[in-house]
């Protein structure tokens, strides 16, 4: 019988150059991502390119090495194996981070500004672990469940404040990922354990949400606007 792990709650302290940072992320694990089997997984960090950043991805590394086996159990599909390996490469780069294969490239420009910011790895882990085929159409999606995981499920508190004028359940991110949790939370329980399913197996169409639901996004998303009238004025 598969046994739960016990809930578990991590302070991540940053370390070495970053030690002056005041914000420190502290990493909840909820009871419904604890992780029903055990995911090996061996991870590199490679700081070669930005040896002052070898601290920092040691706490990177440990987030990794924690979070892995519940998101991996979380985002589980029958016939999917999860990567045996995860590289972190810290570099100078554009942009802040992004995943390619079973690499995350991960900007030492950024973690020198925003040291607190170690959550971002945790999304682009979290596309390591997707593995799904090219989804051009759909990156809204994978962004938005990517971003779900962080702030639902491992950073409580980072939702957004919706803009009615200007977000989209499209937009991606952290407002698809509040959409998400909204569907999750009153229509759908498993919304996004079936949306993963069918991206994974290059199967989703929007439909997906009509057959869970009952309700096409569009009248979902209206929906979920009403329901936050008096919330994000």
């Amino acid at each position: 019988m598969k046994q739960r792990c016990p809930v578990v709650l991590i302070l991540l302290v940053l370390v070495g150059s970053f030690a002056a940072a005041k914000a420190k992320p502290v990493i909840v694990v909820p009871a419904l991502l604890e992780p029903l089997s055990s995911k090996e997984l061996v991870v590199h960090v490679d700081c070669s390119q930005a040896p002052e950043c070898e601290a920092w991805g040691q706490q990177a590394k440990a987030m990794v090495e924690l979070w892995f086996p519940i998101i991996a159990t979380y985002l589980d599909t029958p016939g999917w194996r999860p990567p045996p390996e995860i590289l972190l490469i810290f570099l100078e780069m554009k942009g802040v981070a992004h995943a390619s294969g079973h690499t995350i490239h991960i900007s030492r420009d950024w973690i020198k500004k925003q040291p607190q910011d170690i959550g971002m790895v945790l999304h682009e882990m979290v596309h390591v672990i997707q593995g799904y085929p090219p989804q051009k159409e759909h990156w809204w999606l994978v962004e938005g469940i990517a971003d779900y995981i962080r702030f639902w499920k491992a950073e409580p508190g980072g939702q957004p404040k919706i803009n009615r004028g200007t977000d989209h359940y499209r937009k991606g991110y952290r407002v698809t990922g509040a959409f998400l949790a909204w569907i999750e939370t009153t229509h759908a329980p498993l919304i996004v354990q079936e949306a993963n399913l069918a991206l994974r197996r290059g199967t989703y169409s929007d439909a997906l949400f009509k057959k869970k639901t009952g309700m096409d996004l569009d009248a979902l998303w209206t929906g979920f606007l009403t329901s936050l009238e008096g919330a994000n004025k």
